[in-house]
């Protein structure tokens, strides 16, 4: 392959499967009571586990920007081999990941300037810029060429689905999404707001419901309507270390549409630190966002 697709680790996309797609994933960093974690590793998976124990612990927890030395280091290691660069990444409406990436690479422009490196933010975040990642993977590793990929990762964007809904509304406040009074109110009214990324990338609160069972089935009948008729593609459903809840999720999901490709995994630290212990999501490509 003439280039390499870059990414970063907001995608959600295991290294084992990265490797496999001959991604190239540049790493957040976490942070729990101070101490920082990597958010990624070429051969090993990330504790994501210990991450949201942690948080039901009380810890103190944030994300923090990939370092611009390494992300330089890396591209320009690609670069350096005679290919090409296409990166893809997080929402610039969620992150300064994707505007600190475009730095580095319009830098390393001028010092390759025989080298095509394209930037495209993919307005998604978590296992939704994961689904984008991963076909566009796919397309290079079928021998489509860049500016095709590029091409398609462009248009298809705006049909990348995010709903979510978050089980605690306390744990927001790390990300200063709402005041501790009116996270208190709604813990004890019970009510569960129903979450998407708008069409600039944005959290959008799309609606609320009282209790987690209609949380769900109200994330249904969204993804209902946005599949389409014929889906036969795969829906990510992700969360916040509860397995259980992620399952009955995927099984009122399956009964109402007649999906049958899941791919089941956790939430990844940027999405986790706001939306904390028990939330869910669910990612797909549809008809529109």
């Amino acid at each position: 392959m003439s280039y390499a697709i870059v990414t970063d680790s907001t995608c959600g996309i295991p290294f084992d499967k990265a490797a496999q797609l001959k991604l190239t994933v540049l790493p957040l960093a976490y942070f729990i009571d101070g101490v920082e974690h990597c958010g990624f590793f070429p051969d090993k998976p990330i504790n994501l586990k210990g991450f949201y124990e942690s948080m039901r612990a009380g810890s103190s927890v944030r994300t923090s920007l990939p370092n611009p030395k390494e992300s330089m280091e890396t591209i320009r290691g690609i670069l350096a081999t005679g290919r090409d660069v296409l990166y893809l990444g997080c929402s610039e409406g969620l992150s300064g990941t994707f505007g600190s990436v475009k730095m580095v690479c319009e830098q390393l422009a001028e010092e390759f300037p025989e080298r095509t490196i394209r930037c495209i933010c993919t307005a998604s975040s978590s296992y939704g810029e994961g689904v984008l990642v991963k076909k566009a993977a796919l397309k290079a590793l079928a021998g489509e060429s860049l500016e095709q990929v590029a091409a398609w990762a462009t248009e298809v964007r705006m049909h990348i689905n995010h709903w979510f809904t978050v089980d605690d509304l306390s744990f927001a406040l790390g990300g200063g999404r709402m005041a501790r009074t009116g996270a208190f109110a709604a813990n004890m009214l019970d009510l569960k707001p129903i979450l998407r990324l708008d069409e600039e990338g944005k959290v959008d609160i799309y609606g609320k419901t009282r209790g987690r069972k209609r949380s769900f089935k109200h994330i249904v009948a969204e993804v209902k309507a946005h599949l389409g008729e014929g889906f036969d593609d795969e829906i990510v459903i992700a969360h916040g270390d509860c397995p259980e809840e992620a399952e009955k999720l995927r099984e009122m999901i399956s009964q109402e549409t007649g999906a049958t490709k899941f791919s089941m995994e956790y939430l990844d630290p940027v999405v986790g630190c706001h939306g904390g212990p028990g939330a869910v999501a669910v990612f797909f490509q549809g008809l529109h966002r």
